[in-house]
C-alpha cells in the first residue's frame, strides 16, 4: 500500500512451526495495545469503529479461508465487545477484498450473533455499496463523493448515513489524497446539513519519513479541523439532529409533472421558450432530473420548525430568500463558516424573508425559532 511500507511491531496472531499463521495463537502484545488504544479513545470521548478486514494487505490476512477468519471474528468478539465505545466495521473496501459476498455476508451473520452487547455495525465500501437494508446493520458507511444523494440514502433506508471517506485533506499525487483544507471544511457542512455525518482524514507527506497522518499518526497539519470543531459547536447548540429539507421541485421540472390541461394554462402566460424547455426536461429519467435538480441543490436542513440551516456552498450569492414558518419568529444569523464567525441578519421574522448575502464562498445562513 502507498506510504506503508514499514512491518508493524505485532501481528495479530503468531506463526506455527511452518510459518504459517496460527489464528489459534493470537498475539497477546498485539491484543493488549490494541485494549490501550481503546481506552485512550474511550477517555477522550471518542467511539472506535473497528475494521475487522481489509484488503490492503502483503501479508496473507486477506486469504485465511473463511473457518480461520471465523476463528478470529470469535475472539475478536470475547475480547473486545465488553467495551462500551466499540461499533464493528466489517470492512474497509470490503467489495475489493479476496472474499465472495456469501463469506461476507456469513461474517457479518457471525459477528451479529456473537456480539451480545449489539454493538453498532456496518460495512464500507470502495465502490458498490454494501446492501444497507439488511437487519444486521445498523447504519450506512460509505465511501462517496456524491454529496447531493446523502439525503436521499437516508430517506431510502431510514437508517443513519455516515460518509466515511470523502477523500482526504492533503497534498498526494492520488486524486483521493489532495482535497484542500477548505474544500475538506465543506463537504462536513454538504453532509450534515441535510442529516449525515462525515469523517476527517489527512494525507500532508512527510518526504523525508515517509509519514502520513492517515496511515501512522502523529500531528494534524492541516486547517479543516479548527473548522469541523466550529461546527460542531454549532451542531450541539440545535435542539436535536438536522434532518434533510426536500429538494424543491420547481420551474420547468415542476411543470413537465402536471397533466396537459394544466400545462397550456401555464404555457399561456409565459415566454415562449419556455414550453421547450418543459419537453425537453419531460424527455429525462426520473434519475437523471433527480440529479440534475440535486447537482444545483442549497444544501438546506431543518429541526422541525425551531431551526433552518442553508449552506450555500461554493455559491456567491449577494442576496437570497427563505421562506420560515409563520407560526414562529426567527433570529436569522449569518455563519462564515471558513473565517468561523456569527453575524445577527435579522430578527423577529417569518414567512419570506430577503436577506443580504456577502458574495463569499462558504456562508451559512442559520435560521433560529425565538
Amino acid at each position: 500500500m502507498h506510504y506503508n511500507h514499514n512491518e508493524p511491531q505485532w501481528y495479530a496472531f503468531e506463526k506455527d512451526a511452518d510459518g504459517n499463521w496460527d489464528v489459534h495463537s493470537p498475539c497477546l502484545a498485539f491484543w493488549d495495545a490494541l485494549e490501550d488504544r481503546i481506552r485512550e479513545l474511550d477517555r477522550m470521548g471518542i467511539e472506535a469503529d473497528l475494521i475487522l478486514f481489509h484488503p490492503y494487505d502483503r501479508w496473507g490476512f486477506d486469504a485465511l479461508p473463511q473457518k480461520d477468519n471465523l476463528v478470529y471474528l470469535d475472539y475478536v468478539i470475547r475480547r473486545l465487545s465488553a467495551f462500551p465505545n466499540i461499533w464493528w466495521s466489517l470492512a474497509n473496501e470490503y467489495d475489493i477484498s479476496s472474499k465472495s459476498l456469501e463469506d461476507w455476508e456469513e461474517i457479518e451473520e457471525f459477528v451479529a450473533a456473537n456480539d451480545s452487547w449489539h454493538h453498532l455495525l456496518s460495512c464500507h465500501n470502495c465502490f458498490p455499496m454494501w446492501d444497507a437494508s439488511r437487519k444486521n446493520i445498523t447504519h450506512i458507511s460509505i465511501q462517496t463523493k456524491v454529496f447531493w444523494n446523502l439525503a436521499k440514502l437516508r430517506e431510502t433506508y431510514h437508517k443513519p448515513v455516515i460518509l466515511d471517506e470523502c477523500c482526504y485533506e492533503g497534498n498526494l499525487p492520488m486524486f483521493w489524497g489532495s482535497i484542500s483544507s477548505r474544500e475538506m471544511a465543506r463537504r462536513f457542512w454538504r453532509a450534515v446539513a441535510v442529516g449525515a455525518y462525515c469523517t476527517h482524514g489527512e494525507t500532508f507527506l512527510d518526504p523525508e519519513h515517509e509519514i502520513l497522518w492517515w496511515a501512522k499518526g502523529g500531528r494534524l497539519k492541516g486547517e479543516s479541523p479548527e473548522r469541523i470543531g466550529f461546527l460542531k459547536e454549532i451542531l450541539e447548540s440545535l435542539p436535536e439532529p438536522l434532518e434533510a429539507l426536500p429538494i424543491q421541485i420547481e420551474g420547468a421540472a415542476r411543470v413537465a409533472s402536471m397533466p396537459p390541461q394544466q400545462q397550456e394554462e401555464i404555457f399561456s402566460h409565459a415566454e415562449p421558450i419556455f414550453r421547450n424547455v418543459v419537453k425537453a426536461v419531460s424527455r429525462m429519467s426520473a434519475e437523471d432530473l433527480h440529479d440534475f435538480i440535486a447537482a444545483e441543490y442549497l444544501y438546506q436542513g431543518h429541526c422541525g420548525e425551531e431551526c433552518y440551516l442553508y449552506f450555500y456552498d461554493t455559491r456567491t450569492c449577494a442576496e437570497d430568500t427563505v421562506t420560515l414558518p409563520e407560526s414562529h419568529t426567527y433570529r436569522v444569523e449569518l455563519i462564515d463558516t471558513w473565517n468561523m464567525t456569527h453575524e445577527t441578519l435579522k430578527e423577529h421574522v417569518n414567512g419570506k424573508v430577503t436577506i443580504a448575502l456577502p458574495g463569499r464562498e462558504d456562508m451559512a445562513v442559520l435560521a433560529i425559532a425565538e
